[in-house]
C-alpha cells in the first residue's frame, strides 16, 4: 500500500484531459480541478500549466464547461468471434470520433442501447480507422456487463450506446512519441485481453513513422496467449509477429527476465498486464535497466471516467484524493 500510495502521488502530475477539448471538464463546477489553482477556489494562480490556461476558458464560457463528452448512438457493422469468450466488435462513430481514438490508451464506454447508463462497461479501443469511421473493440465475457452487451450485440445492424473518447487508459504515453523513438527499442509485454490496448501503441508507432519516412522503433513483443486467441493477435499486430511465452514462468525466473532485458536494452518498457504481474515485472526491470521508461495499464476501476464518482479514487498519504481515471503519469511508475 505504500508503494502504490508513492505512485498515486506521482499521478498528480497532470491530468489527461489538460490542453484538450474537453478541458475545462465537469470538476472545474465542483472547485477539484487537478491542475488549476482558480479552478480548485485558490484566490492566486500558483500551477505550471504551460498550455491554455482551462481558467480563461472557464471564464469565457460563461462559468460553464465547454465540450462535455456525448453519447453516440453506433452501429455494429462486423462481429468476430474468436472464442467462445472474446469477440471483436466493429462499430460505426464517424471519422471525427475515430480520428480521436488513434491515440494509445484510448477507450470508450459502451451499453446496449435502451439500457442505464449503469450498464456501461469500459472498453480500450484495439483500432480505429480514420478512413472508414471505425472502431474496433475486443470484449471478454467475464461478469454480468459484458455478458449482456455481447448478447444483445449479437447482429449487424444492432445499435449500442458509446460514450468517449477517455484517454486514461495507459500511462506513460509520453514515452511513446514516434518523433523521439527513432531507433529505438521497444519491449511490449502483454497477456490475455491486455493485448487490445497494446494494438493502438503498435499502430501508432508504425502508422506515424511511415507517415514521416524516418525509420521505426524496433518493436519486440513478448505474448502470454493464456485467455485470448493467437488469431487475433495475429489479425490486429500488423507486422509485429509476437512471442509466445508464458508470462507466469518469466515472473517466477528472475534469472529469464534478467536475461531478456540484458539482450534486449529496451528504451521503452510497455507492460499491459496485471497488477500482479505488473508490480513484479517493475521490481526487476527497475534494478536492471533503471532508466528505461515504462508505459503500463491504468488498471483502475473505471465507472464515470470523469473523476466524480469515486470508483478509481485513492488516497494519498497527504490525505488528498486521486482521481486515478484522470491523473497523468507521464514516466510511468517509479521514475
Amino acid at each position: 500500500m505504500e508503494q502504490m500510495a508513492e505512485l498515486s502521488v506521482k499521478r498528480e502530475s497532470g491530468c489527461f484531459d489538460a490542453g484538450t477539448d474537453q478541458c475545462p471538464c465537469v470538476l472545474a463546477l465542483t472547485g477539484d480541478c487537478l491542475i488549476c489553482s482558480r479552478l480548485q477556489g485558490k484566490d492566486v494562480c500558483d500551477c505550471d500549466w504551460n498550455g491554455i490556461c482551462p481558467y480563461t476558458v472557464f471564464c469565457q464560457n460563461g462559468n460553464e464547461i465547454v465540450s462535455p463528452r456525448e453519447e453516440v448512438t453506433a452501429e455494429l457493422v462486423e462481429r468476430t468471434d474468436y472464442s467462445e469468450e472474446i469477440s471483436v466488435f466493429v462499430f460505426r462513430v464517424g471519422r471525427s470520433f475515430a480520428q480521436s481514438a488513434t491515440l494509445p490508451g484510448s477507450f470508450v464506454f459502451l451499453r446496449p442501447i435502451g439500457f442505464e447508463r449503469y450498464c456501461d462497461i469500459p472498453v480500450s479501443v484495439m483500432k480505429a480507422d480514420e478512413k472508414e469511421g471505425t472502431i474496433h473493440l475486443a470484449i471478454r465475457r467475464e461478469g454480468p456487463k459484458s455478458k449482456q452487451l455481447t448478447q444483445k450485440a449479437e447482429l449487424v445492424g444492432t445499435t449500442c450506446i458509446i460514450r468517449g473518447v477517455y484517454r486514461s487508459g495507459l500511462l506513460g504515453t509520453e514515452a511513446l512519441k514516434p518523433t523521439d523513438l527513432k531507433g529505438k527499442k521497444i519491449l511490449l509485454i502483454t497477456k490475455g485481453i491486455g493485448a487490445a490496448p497494446a494494438m493502438l501503441i503498435i499502430d501508432r508507432l508504425l502508422t506515424m513513422n511511415e507517415k514521416a519516412g524516418i525509420p521505426g522503433a524496433e518493436i519486440r513483443w513478448l505474448a502470454d496467449s493464456e485467455k485470448v486467441d493467437r488469431r487475433l493477435l495475429k489479425d490486429y499486430g500488423r507486422d509485429v509477429a509476437p512471442e509466445y511465452i508464458s508470462l507466469s514462468s518469466l515472473v517466477e525466473s528472475e534469472e529469464l527476465l534478467t536475461e531478456i532485458l540484458k539482450e534486449e536494452q529496451p528504451d521503452v518498457t510497455a507492460l499491459m498486464v496485471s497488477e500482479y504481474y505488473m508490480e513484479q515485472l517493475i521490481r526487476v526491470i527497475r534494478k536492471e535497466l533503471p532508466r528505461t521508461k515504462i508505459v503500463r495499464l491504468n488498471n483502475a476501476k473505471m465507472c464515470c471516467g470523469e473523476g466524480l464518482c469515486g470508483a478509481c479514487t485513492e488516497i494519498g498519504p497527504d490525505g488528498s484524493v486521486i482521481r486515478r481515471c484522470k491523473c497523468r503519469d507521464e514516466n510511468g511508475p517509479m521514475d
